[in-house]
């Protein structure tokens, strides 16, 4: 019976030690092939990895070939360009040059020809010995040249020939204008230039009128500037001199009508506002505050001279407390003299103590 059970037991554990060795071969198989796939998977992966790091380095690459081929493409268009600009600039240069040497070169022939046509008319207004229209027009223009070339911050402007009016007006700088007639080239005086100029003067509405001759109200030669009836007459050489002076008072008697005229608007403006509603009700709200204020301040003094008599009150009394303490205590014991409580007992025995505080 022992054998048979014996022998049961191994084959038990025969069996069980082939069944143990079938698993594990099986349970190694199945690792195995997890593993082979799990390999190939992970090989499969890096590959594709790999496939796309080499694919991102050679785009890398390409693109920092294009990047450089870009950057360089833009040197060359800038280099063009910018030999371009400059030919551009150069030929612009020249071109400006050669336009404004054509225009000076126009400017100062035009100028030479209309110096040599006033020669010509004076020349032939001399010859002649006339003094009428050619010669008045060569000294309107001589006047009008004199001032704008000595005063360029005018506006110096011709009538214009064949119009009404005197020759030149010149608009000073600042305020103010005056009116030139010229009658340089005239050997007679005339008792209709003054009377004429007064009329043009008023039309144009300019400051001061001016007769430019070399004779004056007389018939005698002119020596220097003089005032005849509201006009100034100047001989020609001293037309500068005579705008020279008159300027400074134009211009500051412009100013001060500047001025007035803001004071008025700022009279007319102050006077508005003081006159309205709004500033008698601001002056009333101000009078009350201060009504107020005063009040305030009228009962602070009193209140504030109370307290300081009922301190004073206060501190005679703590005094008097004090010396009545300090003399009961030196009946018991010899305390030394206070002089303070000494003080305070004669200024006590020469004043008369009053309460004034409110019951």
């Amino acid at each position: 019976m022992d054998d048979v059970r014996e022998n049961l037991d191994e084959r038990v554990k025969a069996k069980v030690a082939a069944e143990g060795e079938r698993l594990k071969e099986r349970a190694l198989k199945d690792a195995q092939e997890e593993f082979s796939s799990r390999f190939r998977e992970q090989g499969e992966k890096l590959q594709r990895t790999q496939d796309k790091l080499k694919e991102a380095q050679e785009k890398e690459i390409e693109t920092r070939k294009l990047k450089e081929e870009a950057e360089e493409a833009k040197r060359e268009v800038e280099l063009t360009i910018g030999r371009r600009l400059e030919e551009e600039r150069g030929l612009i240069r020249e071109k400006v040059a050669v336009e404004e040497a054509e225009k000076w070169e126009a400017q100062v022939k035009a100028k030479e020809e209309e110096i040599a046509r006033i020669k010509r008319d004076l020349d032939r207004a001399q010859r002649v010995g006339v003094s009428g229209e050619l010669a008045g027009e060569v000294a309107e223009k001589t006047l009008e040249e004199r001032l704008r070339s000595t005063f360029d911050e005018d506006q110096v402007d011709p009538i214009g020939r064949g119009k009404e009016g005197a020759d030149v007006i010149q608009l000073v700088h600042g305020g103010g204008s005056l009116l030139w007639e010229s009658k340089d080239r005239y050997p007679h005086w005339s008792k209709e230039w003054i009377p004429k100029l007064k009329r043009d003067r008023d039309e144009s509405k300019a400051s001061v009128g001016l007769l430019v001759s070399t004779v004056g109200p007389d018939g005698k030669p002119l020596r220097g500037p003089v005032h005849e009836d509201g006009v100034v007459i100047t001989p020609p050489w001293a037309v500068v001199g005579v705008a020279s002076m008159l300027r400074p008072h134009l211009q500051e008697l412009a100013r001060q009508r500047r001025l007035y005229a803001k004071q008025e608007t700022l009279q007319a403006a102050v006077y508005a506002w003081v006159t309205s509603e709004d500033f008698q009700r601001g002056v009333s709200a101000i009078l009350e505050n201060l009504a107020r204020m005063q009040n305030r301040v009228s009962r602070a003094k009193v209140n504030v001279s109370k307290w300081f008599r009922h301190m004073g009150d206060d501190v005679d009394e703590t005094m008097r407390s004090l010396a009545e303490f300090y003399g009961s205590a030196q009946s018991h014991a010899r305390l030394p003299d206070l002089p303070a409580l000494a003080l305070n007992a004669e200024h006590d025995e020469g004043t008369e103590i009053t309460d004034d505080r409110d019951t």
